[in-house]
């Protein structure tokens, strides 16, 4: 920096007065939930972020099938491991792919389905991340064999008729 710069700071300092000191934290569902409100977001708006969040893990493909009471969503690419699926689950990703597929599993919290469930792992034990009722569970299962995670969303019964 020069010299001047280095005057300039200096004199600007001995002009300053303290004004006030503090902390503050952000509570990431609400800033979300006003963001949403902001943005206009609708919960349909999750597969712009899926789709994000495929590519950000290097999925080449993303297949998606319907049954008569689910939607199934599965891509390959790199599978997610415990820390990155409880990072989901504490609000804190530390990637942008897995700050999109956050933000897609929010949008679906606030969607017409009951239960939301994320499976990732090609080798045993694959974890299961599953969200119904604003709780969120993990577990292990299986390897998965046909893709590297899978994204299933199932309507309530109610819906159905």
């Amino acid at each position: 920096m020069s010299a001047e710069s280095e005057g300039l700071l200096a004199d600007l300092r001995l002009e300053a007065t303290f004004d006030s000191q503090g902390e503050f934290q952000v509570d990431l569902r609400r800033a979300r939930e006003k963001l949403e409100q902001h943005l206009g977001l609708w919960p349909e708006d999750y597969l712009a972020f899926l789709v994000q969040a495929a590519c950000g893990l290097k999925a080449s493909r993303l297949r998606q099938r319907a049954g008569w009471r689910s939607i199934v969503w599965e891509m390959d690419g790199t599978a997610l491991d415990r820390s990155q699926l409880q990072s989901l689950i504490d609000n804190n990703p530390p990637t942008i792919p897995l700050q999109r597929l956050q933000f897609a599993l929010f949008l679906l919290s606030r969607s017409r389905y009951a239960r939301v469930v994320l499976e990732s792992g090609l080798v045993a034990p694959a974890l299961r991340l599953t969200q119904s009722g604003g709780k969120s569970q993990l577990q292990e299962l299986p390897a998965l064999t046909d893709c590297s995670t899978r994204l299933e969303l199932y309507l309530p019964l109610q819906a159905l008729s």
